[in-house]
């Protein structure tokens, strides 16, 4: 069953439910073809200093840990359950780079180094080879996403001139399978959870069936922690040429601000002898991760990890609990091809959490880690 049927998703259409996170529906944008306009975000307040916060992941979970720590414990007699939306940050932004472009790997040691995981949509079209093979696996060892972007990055309608005989079915189901294909067996991933769609073709949506949980387009928008929209048209800012850190940094503090997800699209990486589409210098990039690192008001991370949060978050909302002997229980069902080892962040009035048997550590930045692969939290008093 599609994600969406699980969740109860409406269409790219919904007005999403905060102020600020909206979404216009998926478009077809060839790369070749003018970049939308820029949207001018509010200019954030000025801060004299932004604190600094170590990006240090959480022993438990994995994510990184927002704000200074030192938090006590609950001591009330209630359960009160809370899901805290974006792991406990204020909004959530995800970096995309698509096309497996020459710039991207050039200038991969710049994004490794700021520690904080990112996605990469491979059109195999685009690379092989031994050096590329070695790239991709490096940038899955720094424990970023690999997504599909197909084989030969077309249009639905150019499937039939590349495989003449085939259905469109057919032909979609090979590109999207040869890539993934790839992605796991020769790169190493053990799934592949989300695909972005080429020059933002959402009429390859049908094709996808339940193959992936999240699917980007390059349509202008975010999504909002209680958003009906359907995850396989997931929008994003198409970074323009020149862009710089102003826009970039614009775009995470409104994420902050509206307490949404934001997902921002790159193409080429300068400087560079390759630079194919809609270029932006490197430096520019590595400063807006920075600015987003600060203050502790933002969680970056790849299209998967914030993704399974929203997806999860909603489910254990939407979760009934069962009383039995003092005992609160609450269950839920991960939708096919959900990747393991995730986790939910929460709050309670009071008690004890537990899963398995085994009680939760409470973590001193203000919150339980709830795994989700369980798919039952229990709670006593």
């Amino acid at each position: 069953m599609r994600i969406g049927a699980v969740l109860g998703l409406l269409t790219a259409a919904s007005v999403l439910g905060l102020a600020g996170c909206r979404s216009t529906g998926a478009s077809t944008l060839p790369h070749a073809a003018a970049v939308p306009a820029p949207v001018t975000e509010p200019a954030p307040n000025p801060e004299p200093e932004r604190p600094v916060f170590p990006w240090e992941p959480s022993p438990v979970s994995g994510l990184p840990l927002p704000g200074p720590g030192g938090a006590p414990r609950p001591s009330g007699l209630e359960a009160d359950l809370a899901v805290l939306d974006w792991a406990g940050y204020e909004g959530a932004v995800s970096y995309t780079f698509d096309d497996s472009q020459p710039s991207q790997i050039q200038h991969w040691p710049e994004i490794k180094a700021t520690g904080v995981r990112a996605t990469w949509y491979l059109a195999m079209t685009y690379g092989s080879g031994s050096a590329y093979e070695a790239a991709w696996k490096d940038v899955l060892a720094a424990g970023h996403e690999l997504g599909d972007h197909t084989v030969h990055h077309l249009h639905v309608s150019e499937l039939a001139g590349v495989y003449p005989g085939l259905s469109d079915e057919e032909a979609a189901a090979k590109e999207l399978d040869d890539c993934d294909n790839y992605i796991e067996r020769v790169i190493g991933q053990d799934g592949v959870w989300t695909m972005a769609y080429p020059y933002g073709d959402a009429s390859w949506e049908p094709f996808l069936g339940d193959r992936y949980l999240f699917a980007r387009t390059v349509s202008l928008g975010k999504v909002s922690p209680d958003s009906g929209l359907d995850p396989l048209l997931l929008p994003t800012y198409m970074v323009r040429a020149g862009d710089t850190r102003a826009v970039f940094n614009a775009k995470i503090d409104a994420a902050a601000a509206a307490r949404c997800w934001q997902t921002l699209l790159f193409h080429s990486l300068t400087p560079t002898a390759s630079n194919w589409y809609a270029g932006v210098r490197i430096e520019e990039v590595v400063a807006s991760i920075e600015h987003g690192k600060a203050g502790g008001r933002v969680w970056l991370d790849s299209v998967v990890n914030v993704g399974s949060y929203w997806i999860g978050s909603r489910l254990i909302r939407s979760a009934v609990p069962t009383q039995r002997g003092g005992t609160e229980t609450w269950s839920w069902k991960l939708p096919r091809n959900f990747p393991p080892g995730k986790y939910i962040r929460v709050r309670i009035g009071g008690g004890t959490l537990s899963q398995g048997g085994t009680d939760l550590p409470w973590i001193e930045h203000g919150f339980y880690e709830v795994a989700l692969d369980p798919q039952s939290l229990d709670w006593r008093p």
